[in-house]
């Protein structure tokens, strides 16, 4: 999920193109809500979910970083993760 500062065109075209979800800057209410039910105390917060909306993992960022050219080795993380 991100956070859209802007209603520029060129933003909300690359966030149509990204899976996840966004909501505008202005609903401050929306992020204090998501913040408080995920227990996101710094930005940024990397939190993966399953379909089913249950956290798979957080607080991995450093891992996606690490491996942002590789798709296939985060995946793999994350269903490692899921099997513990």
């Amino acid at each position: 999920m991100a956070c859209l500062p802007s209603l520029d065109s060129r933003v909300r075209d690359n966030y149509e193109e990204m899976p996840w979800i966004a909501f505008r800057y202005a609903r401050r209410d929306l992020k204090l809500d998501l913040c408080e039910k995920f227990d996101v105390k710094t930005v940024p917060t990397l939190i993966f979910f399953n379909e089913k909306g249950e956290v798979v993992k957080r607080e991995d960022r450093h891992f996606v970083t690490d491996h942002s050219q590789d798709i296939d080795a985060i995946l793999a993380h994350l269903r490692q993760e899921k099997k513990e």
